[in-house]
């Protein structure tokens, strides 16, 4: 499995700026808060605003956006941004593990 690079940031932080530089370098399969989209839109929805008949992803769960970087890490180098709260708060936490970028 090649490695998962992950930017966790907060929303109005240029984030997606940084997103779009990885893009760029063209060896990375990018991801757009997909956690995020599972909090918002998944089956499984934890945002804490969603109602009965909220528009919601068929398919779409915590564990299957897991499964679906884990299929992509399979064939090459993952870059991910997305929120730390929408990640730890769908139990994401125990796939972490915190490494410092080369110098």
């Amino acid at each position: 499995m090649h490695k998962i690079i992950v930017l966790w940031a907060v929303p109005r932080s240029t984030s997606t700026a940084f997103e779009w530089m990885m893009r760029q370098r063209g060896d990375l399969n990018c991801l757009h808060e997909r956690f995020g989209e599972a909090w918002y839109q998944g089956e499984d929805s934890l945002w804490p605003r969603f109602t009965d008949g909220e528009k919601i992803t068929p398919g779409l769960t915590r564990e299957t956006v897991w499964q679906d970087i884990q299929t992509r890490a399979c064939k090459g180098l993952v870059f991910i941004k997305d929120f730390p709260m929408t990640s730890i708060i769908c139990g994401m936490q125990s796939f972490c593990r915190i490494s410092p970028m080369p110098a």
